[in-house]
C-alpha cells in the first residue's frame, strides 16, 4: 500500500461539481492544510513528501486531493484534503 496524491479533476473523473469542497467532505475527506508552493515546485511532490513523513510517524496511508485556489492578488495556493486509506 502507498500514499496517493491526485488533483480534484482526476479524482472526480472530469465531472463538474457546483461545490467541490462540499463534495470532498461528503466523500469523507477533511481539509488538512493550505500550501503555497514556491515558483517551480510541484504541489504533488510537496504533498507526497509530507504524507510520507506522516506515514512514518503514524503507520497509516493517506489519499490526498489538491484543490487550487486564488487569493485577491492572483497568487495560486492549494487546499489539500485527505483521508486515511483503510
Amino acid at each position: 500500500m502507498k500514499n496517493i496524491v491526485e488533483t480534484f479533476n482526476k479524482f472526480n473523473k472530469g465531472c463538474r461539481r457546483p461545490n467541490r469542497r462540499e463534495h470532498l467532505i461528503l466523500c469523507g475527506y477533511t481539509l488538512w492544510r493550505s500550501i503555497e508552493p514556491a515558483h517551480g515546485e510541484r504541489i504533488s511532490e510537496i504533498v507526497m513528501d509530507i504524507l510520507d513523513g506522516d506515514t512514518k510517524v503514524t503507520g497509516r496511508y493517506y489519499h490526498a486531493i489538491t484543490l487550487p485556489k486564488r487569493d485577491r492578488d492572483g497568487w495560486i495556493y492549494y487546499h489539500v484534503y485527505r483521508k486515511v486509506i483503510e
